[in-house]
């Protein structure tokens, strides 16, 4: 049960701790310090720490709310009275070993805001040193990944499919993206989806309670995101370290319960995709833009004017520009899916960041040039379906309008960069982009290697 809302509170941030005084000091003067653009209250749930937790708060933090128990709760317990207390418009699942450098709560107030369909959404998390920790992933298929990942298998056997689907170590996610679940302790809630889906299940004592609120989130229907321009410090296991055995079983009977309490049905749907990458599209359609939005436009007009006819998806990789694209991609492409680079990295690079984190049958490489798209994508998937070996088909034009040709003097480098490409996915030989080869003379290493590895590149006329 939640506490009645106060609107004039946008964000209620509850912190568990358990004897961890110093990391939750340093916790709390970095939210004092950074959080600036919104309204918040900050609430502690201490679970019977012994090193003097609760005197600190009260000495040092009496801003703070501070709910004292006698004993050690479990986090799920202990974290259910602090956000059912709390009052924002927004209930804000922390751990007490977490700092900010910037104003990362504000940041998750306004994610939250401009989309409505958001039940739940994680930050960034981070370590000390600035290391990436997966704070964001998939339901899990089985309960090998948790065996694996906590014991000593880790280090001699390499990650099984199961375990790199897990931990979405398969992909990278450089913008708001919308995953299964996100790690709970450095979770945003909406309190309509709270209130429709409960808080967390007090069953689990630590681990697997944010699996199963996010499984219980999409079951009423809210939507869970990754939001990476959000950082969160995290150090990690701070409060479980001294007891890291016990903490492994536990994690190991979280994830069994968790099972058991869906029949061992959690993720059907890696199960109905075992082996192989999950196809969520015959093609994706990649643009890569930086400060084109005039040509971006018209080149998503007449993809849309003459799309593919089998299932497409279109992929914008914005490379940090400062004229609108992005808003205007959010606002009036609703349907394009977009990857938002801080900083250049490169068309290559680009195409790199689609390969990783994109699964589909072929990828067209698409040049904003509007006059270049007419609807030639059925021809080229025509011709890769048709051609057994072909790896890569691009169209080229006789007249040298709008195309180039293989004949010009120019090589495929440049062509792969001028003309539409269409690449056959998952190919045996295929891997990454050479990001250091394109930007060497006209030699196109990576169509060498397709052809090295028995696969053939093709250009196909037309008048």
């Amino acid at each position: 049960m939640l506490y009645p809302e106060d609107k004039t509170t946008d964000l209620s941030i509850s912190i568990v701790s358990y004897n961890v005084k110093r990391l939750l000091g340093l916790c709390l003067e970095s939210i004092r310090a950074h959080t600036r653009g919104i309204s918040y209250q900050v609430i502690v749930v201490d679970n019977g720490s012994r090193d003097g937790t609760v005197e600190m708060l009260a000495a040092d933090f009496p801003w703070v709310k501070v709910i004292a128990n006698r004993r050690n709760l479990g986090f799920a317990a202990a974290q259910n009275k602090g956000l059912g207390m709390g009052r924002g418009r927004y209930l804000f699942s922390l751990d007490s070993d977490t700092y900010i450098t910037e104003d990362t709560f504000s940041t998750m107030v306004r994610f939250m805001d401009q989309y409505p369909q958001a039940g739940a959404a994680g930050a960034k998390l981070l370590s000390p040193d600035g290391v990436r920790q997966y704070s964001r992933r998939r339901f899990p298929p089985s309960i090998w990944p948790v065996f694996y990942r906590g014991s000593f298998l880790k280090n001699i056997i390499p990650p099984s499919a199961q375990v790199r689907y897990y931990e979405m170590s398969d992909v990278v996610l450089d913008s708001e993206t919308e995953v299964d679940w996100v790690y709970g302790g450095n979770i945003i809630f909406r309190r309509q989806a709270l209130e429709q889906a409960g808080l967390f299940d007090e069953r689990f004592f630590i681990y697997c309670e944010d699996i199963d609120i996010s499984y219980r989130l999409q079951e009423h229907g809210w939507k869970r995101y990754f939001v990476p321009d959000a950082r969160i410090f995290h150090y990690g296991q701070q409060g479980t370290n001294q007891i890291k055995v016990r903490s492994y079983l536990r994690h190991v009977k979280s994830y069994l319960k968790l099972f058991h309490k869906y029949d061992w049905k959690l993720d059907e749907r890696y199960a109905s995709n075992f082996g192989r990458k999950e196809v969520t599209a015959e093609i994706v359609l990649l643009l890569v833009c930086r400060n084109q939005k005039y040509l971006l436009t018209k080149c998503l007009e007449n993809i849309y004017r003459n799309p593919p006819a089998m299932p497409f998806k279109v992929l914008v990789v914005d490379e940090a520009s400062q004229d609108g694209t992005l808003e205007y991609l959010k606002t009036e492409r609703p349907e394009v899916a977009w990857i938002s680079n801080r900083k250049p990295k490169g068309y290559l690079r680009a195409v790199n960041q689609v390969l990783k984190m994109t699964e589909s049958k072929y990828l067209a490489m698409v040049p904003l040039k509007p006059d270049s798209i007419f609807g030639q994508f059925d021809r080229l998937h025509g011709f890769l379906e048709q051609t057994e070996k072909a790896g890569i088909a691009g169209m080229v034009f006789d007249d040298k309008k709008p195309f180039i040709l293989p004949g010009s003097g120019l090589g495929e480098k440049d062509l792969f960069l001028e003309n539409c490409m269409m690449v056959r996915r998952n190919l045996r030989g295929l891997s990454l982009l050479d990001e250091k080869a394109g930007k060497k003379g006209n030699d196109f290493e990576w169509c060498s290697r397709f052809r090295k590895a028995g696969w053939t590149v093709y250009y196909l006329l037309s008048t």
